[in-house]
């Protein structure tokens, strides 16, 4: 097309054919809707007014439109490219019920049946936060809240709860804790918060009071490894303690099983026994899983380039690897 360079949206330069790149957006736009897609957002990812998009579409606009083309030119292309690299790119394997995972399955089923209150710890990228959002999507009445540092106050707390099951706010924090506890009293849920070592033990206390011992339904804290330590830290000198005597089941697992990786580098399809080994390496290593995966996915892209090639070599995963910053 004239004007529009295929390097990048920032080489859209020079004349540009207004009709033809109104016409292409157009059905852009309509795939856009399709996704869910406002035209509002529609045109904020494109960097323009909703009301000049409108007119633009409509050829009522009464400025620059070459400019507007332009934008929407660079648009495009991002679009295009984007859908490029995501049909190229190997994804990860969908949910995997690993030993960890199995384990993390049998503990909120545990806190959500008895009820009861959990602690689940391990290390980053061991699949904690993809298997409590695995249990919710067979579960009924699991909501799972992701604590923040921002959460430091007993209200902004009560504040988290009530958005995450999709109630308005109050102002005061008795108020809230008691809506709280009539909307949950009885559902048999589950209420997980993910990242919950951002929570100080005030705020962990108030869970306690407001979810467990009020609304009489399961409580799991989520996190990694600090948060096991803080626990300790409280247990032994005897603080919270009306808090440290309700949990029951707990995990701590600082590094997946090596069947976990076994089991994932089955569904990636690596059947190399020298790319296996170099993956498990990864996979032992700080970010786990996580590590893996996202290494794994620049190794096939890597192999990819190979002619006749099926999956990534022992050298292209550690490639992968030195290109994530990776060493040894």
């Amino acid at each position: 097309m004239s004007g529009i360079m295929e390097d990048g949206a920032e080489q859209v330069t020079g004349e540009i054919d207004v009709s033809a790149i109104r016409e292409r957006f157009r059905v852009a736009m309509e795939e856009e809707k399709n996704q869910g897609q406002t035209v509002p957002k529609i045109a904020q990812k494109a960097g323009i007014g909703t009301s000049t998009l409108y007119a633009f579409m409509q050829g009522t606009f009464s400025g620059e439109n070459a400019n507007v083309a332009r934008k929407l030119a660079s648009f495009l292309l991002t679009r295009e490219a984007r859908k490029q690299t995501r049909a190229t790119v190997r994804r990860a394997p969908g949910f995997l019920k690993t030993t960890t995972a199995g384990q993390i399955f049998a503990v909120l089923e545990y806190a959500q049946s008895e009820p009861d209150m959990a602690i689940i710890c391990g290390g980053a990228g061991i699949g904690k936060t993809t298997a409590i959002h695995a249990y919710q999507a067979v579960g009924s009445n699991v909501w799972i809240m992701t604590a923040e540092p921002a959460i430091n106050t007993v209200a902004s707390l009560l504040d988290m709860l009530m958005d995450g099951l999709g109630m308005e706010p109050g102002f005061r924090g008795s108020t809230m804790s008691r809506r709280l506890k009539q909307r949950l009293t009885g559902s048999e849920g589950l209420i997980i918060i993910d990242e919950a070592q951002n929570l100080r033990p005030v705020l962990r206390d108030q869970l306690r009071s407001t979810v467990f011992d009020a609304a009489g339904i399961g409580v799991a804290l989520v996190g990694n490894e600090s948060l096991d330590s803080q626990f300790a830290r409280e247990r032994a000198t005897g603080q919270y303690a009306q808090l440290i005597s309700r949990f029951g089941q707990r995990v701590n697992r600082p590094k997946p099983y090596g069947s976990d990786v076994d089991l994932l580098l089955a569904a990636w399809g690596i059947q190399g026994a020298e790319a296996q080994e170099v993956a498990m390496k990864i996979a032992l290593m700080p970010g786990a899983l996580r590590q893996m995966n996202k290494t794994l996915k620049i190794a096939f892209s890597l192999s990819d380039l190979r002619a006749g090639s099926e999956e990534p070599s022992a050298a292209d995963i550690k490639e992968a690897w030195k290109q994530l910053g990776g060493a040894g």
